[in-house]
This record gives structure tokens, C-alpha cells and sequence, in this order.
């Protein structure tokens, strides 16, 4: 397995600014064990790859920390989106 820790799943969702992903998965393929971040809220359904796990009990143990991360690091995603959009209202217009 690959181990990630927080700073490194918080700067994978944060890299895709116009996303807000809402779930966390993981993908049984043969032998591999792959966990992903989801939106399920578009009608895209994007997702990106978190890693892999070693096996099913792994991928639920990770599952449970990216999830329990999650609203964490999109809370902080919303103020910062809150933010932005509060001083571009108060830039003059031209």
C-alpha cells in the first residue's frame, strides 16, 4: 500500500479546485485494491485515485480515514471559496 498521509490526500483534493468530492471508495480490480475520492454530486461523477490497499481490510480502514478527513479539508475549501468571492465583490467594477 501506498501510505498517504493527510497533507498528501488534502493537496490531491485540492488540486482539482472546481471539484468538491463527497465520498470516498474503493474499487476491487483482481487482486488490486484501489480507493478513490467521488463527486457524486455532478453529473460528471468524477473521481480521482487516493491509492492503493493492500487487501479489503485495509481499503475499509482507509475508506474510514479519507472519509473522516474529508469534510475537514472541503470545509476549509469553503471558506476559502467564501473568501475569494467576498473580495471580488468588494473589487471596484469598471
Amino acid at each position: 500500500m501506498n501510505q498517504v498521509n493527510y497533507k498528501q490526500f488534502q493537496t490531491r483534493i485540492e488540486y482539482w479546485e472546481k471539484i468538491f468530492f463527497t465520498s470516498i471508495i474503493y474499487s476491487k480490480y483482481g487482486a488490486d485494491f484501489e480507493i478513490y475520492a467521488i463527486d457524486e454530486n455532478s453529473n460528471a461523477k468524477s473521481r480521482i485515485f487516493i491509492c492503493y490497499a493492500d487487501n479489503e481490510a485495509e481499503a475499509h480502514r482507509l475508506v474510514d480515514q479519507f472519509s473522516a478527513w474529508l469534510p475537514k479539508i472541503n470545509a476549509g475549501r469553503k471558506r476559502l471559496h467564501s473568501a475569494r468571492q467576498r473580495e471580488e465583490a468588494q473589487l471596484p467594477h469598471e
